[in-house]
């Protein structure tokens, strides 16, 4: 039998036809009134009377409760006010509209923001539901309860956006892990959800709810399993690889957050070739979508060698610094002379402040991805391109950049004119003397790379090359020193050299020793080609023994060096 206050209960709440909203809105929604057994839908016009003869059994109860009698009426409820006695258990809580109160102050009047402030939400709504512990029974009672607010109400078809209402069952929750266990991508999982609930509103979240319990679920995967595999993983090189070295740390939630490694042949190339040191930060195919962060140079066969790899929670200021100083700890405080970047502004603060003295260059290949996003021209990036690697003065590119932004009518394009400001980081004119191994970019493949070097060690000390130029006693000696590739590139500047012919010799300037020659250039009918330059420079030829009447010969001859300039 049912008792008196069940039947009370019971009529109060009877359910009428033209009472009950779209049953399509409370998909996964019924309401358990207070632990009586009872399924009653929440309706429409439940007046203040009736929500105080309400009582729950559990604090979970009462919000379910007043969460749906929030979506009935258009708006989205949060938590307030909690109380605990003096054991520590719940006594009473409180729940508010979501536009409850206003934003503080401090967070309006924000002088140093970034980022394009929030809308303002709140609107100092007074809407409340607060219960309190009854200790006779056990029960939660209604204390005090507001259903008037100061705002507009959402309509049935916009609830679906609200905060409170947003929630990815556990049933969905499971769908979507195996689903992307098989490698669904996570706006397919989406799509596949809305058409099986039946439109977007049915489905109870949006795609962002969706990204945010994906990236959930990797932050737990990382926690409680691959951080585990990887850090034996790295202390089992360890313990092969006696240099090996591999640093992380961790956040207050003991959660991986950046990891850095090197091994022992990375750090012996950077010992060799760290006078170039570049940041490749654009590999984000790894699973959890973070910065994989690779330090590259380039080595005597102008391949990519990789001196470290750096996986980071993110890209902010703090993480570059403790990538630079735990690379720079493992390499002897070694500085690089020079520095490739693709122009992060964190990154950028970093090196001016940990690398000071080095050289920074922007990535030729990020600019001109940029140039072509920025700037809707045609052909602008060619021609942005051209003016970026044009080999001739500061003035010549000032004179040819100004003439280019006149000419398609750039003077008020942003993106421009900040670049121009950076143009020493950019510009072959401007870095023209500067030590970079040829590096422009810091888009170079890694995979592979280690067996391409040994590749390229094999031809070198097992192959001869062709010589080709008439300075045949320097040609045989350079060819001795130099890598393959690295001797090709010189023989574009030996090449040039044949341009000059000598036209007699003589004693004069200063000596290094008693015996030192110098042998004098005429520049001929060269002299009037456009685009060469003449410098009056000389090539000195020191000799032990030799005739200083004739062209010394290879017996009498010890290496000399000349320099040539365009």
């Amino acid at each position: 039998m049912q008792s008196v206050k069940e039947k009370t209960i019971k009529r109060e709440f009877e359910v009428k036809e033209e009472d009950v909203v779209n049953d399509d809105a409370y998909i996964s929604g019924t309401y358990h009134l207070g632990g009586n057994g009872l399924k009653e839908k929440v309706l429409k016009g439940i007046s203040d009377e009736e929500v105080y003869k309400l009582q729950f059994d559990c604090i979970d109860e009462a919000e379910t409760f007043y969460n749906m009698l929030a979506k009935v009426a258009g708006f989205s409820i949060r938590k307030d006010d909690l109380k605990r006695d003096k054991n520590g258990d719940i006594i009473s809580r409180k729940w508010v509209c979501s536009r409850e109160g206003q934003r503080a102050t401090k967070f309006i009047e924000n002088d140093k923001r970034q980022r394009e402030p929030r809308s303002l939400t709140r609107v100092g709504c007074e809407a409340t539901f607060h219960i309190g512990l009854n200790r006779k029974d056990g029960k939660w009672i209604v204390k005090e309860f507001i259903g008037e607010h100061n705002h507009n109400l959402v309509d049935a078809i916009n609830t679906q956006f609200l905060r409170s209402h947003r929630t990815i069952s556990n049933p969905d929750k499971a769908q979507v892990d195996v689903l992307r266990k098989v490698g669904v991508k996570t706006t397919q999982i989406m799509d596949y959800m809305v058409k099986q609930s039946g439109g977007h509103q049915h489905v109870g979240f949006t795609q962002k709810d969706m990204y945010n319990h994906v990236d959930a679920m990797r932050r737990i995967e990382i926690k409680d399993g691959d951080v585990e595999a990887a850090l034996a993983y790295l202390c089992g090189k360890a313990e092969i690889d006696s240099s090996f070295f591999y640093k992380f740390n961790v956040d207050e939630e003991s959660r991986l957050t950046n990891l850095f490694w090197a091994d022992s042949t990375a750090q012996m190339d950077y010992a060799c070739f760290g006078d170039v040191l570049a940041f490749d930060t654009m590999y984000r195919t790894n699973a959890y979508k973070k910065p994989l962060v690779v330090l590259v140079g380039v080595n005597h066969h102008h391949q990519t060698v990789v001196f470290g790899s750096a996986l980071l929670i993110d890209e902010s200021v703090g993480t570059y610094e403790w990538v630079l100083e735990i690379f720079l700890i493992e390499m002897m405080n070694r500085k690089p002379i020079s520095v490739v970047t693709d122009g992060d502004k964190a990154m950028c603060k970093e090196i001016k402040k940990v690398l000071p003295h080095a050289c920074h260059r922007l990535c030729s290949w990020h600019l001109q991805r940029n140039a072509f996003m920025n700037v809707h021209i045609k052909d602008f990036t060619s021609i942005f391109a051209r003016c970026m690697f044009m080999r001739g003065s500061a003035e010549e590119f000032e004179k040819v950049w100004h003439q280019m932004v006149e000419n398609l009518g750039l003077n008020e394009n942003r993106w421009v004119t900040e670049i121009y400001g950076k143009r020493k980081q950019w510009a072959e004119a401007y870095l023209r003397g500067k030590f970079f191994a040829e590096m422009r970019s810091t888009q170079r493949a890694i995979l592979r790379i280690r067996q391409n070097e040994a590749k390229a060690d094999f031809e070198s000390n097992n192959s001869s090359l062709v010589l080709s130029t008439k300075l045949s006693i320097l040609e045989n000696h350079v060819v001795t020193v130099y890598t393959k590739e690295s001797f090709l590139k010189f023989r574009e500047e030996m090449k040039n050299a044949e341009l000059f012919f000598v036209v007699g010799l003589g004693m004069r300037g200063e000596h290094l020793s008693n015996d030192q020659s110098d042998m004098y250039i005429d520049y001929g009918e060269f002299g009037n080609i456009t685009g060469f330059q003449q410098y009056g420079q000389t090539m000195t030829t020191p000799w032990e023994g030799g005739d200083l009447n004739k062209y010394p010969n290879e017996k009498d001859m010890q290496p000399f060096y000349y320099s040539l300039k365009e």
